[in-house]
């Protein structure tokens, strides 16, 4: 099996896998929307995200001892 067509079918579990946990949020807690926070260089994830519905908002850098990370911020409406 090719890696690219695993990868595409483990990020399509990983979708319906997020999915649910969407589905269950939105059952249990009724939120108005669901933010995440993703490295920049994480671009499978961040395609992950946005098949089930995130959107980037921004990105911004969090200071920390380290001198700090650069994130992106996602969200999706309910």
């Amino acid at each position: 099996m090719k890696k690219q067509f695993v990868f595409s079918l483990m990020d399509k579990a990983t979708a319906r896998a997020i999915q649910a946990c969407l589905d269950f949020a939105r059952q249990e807690f009724t939120p108005q929307h669901f933010l995440l926070y993703v490295f920049p260089w994480n671009k499978r994830a961040i395609r992950v995200y946005e098949r089930v519905g995130f959107q980037p908002v921004r990105s911004y850098v969090q200071r920390n001892s380290d001198g700090g990370h650069e994130f992106v911020e996602m969200s999706r409406d309910v």
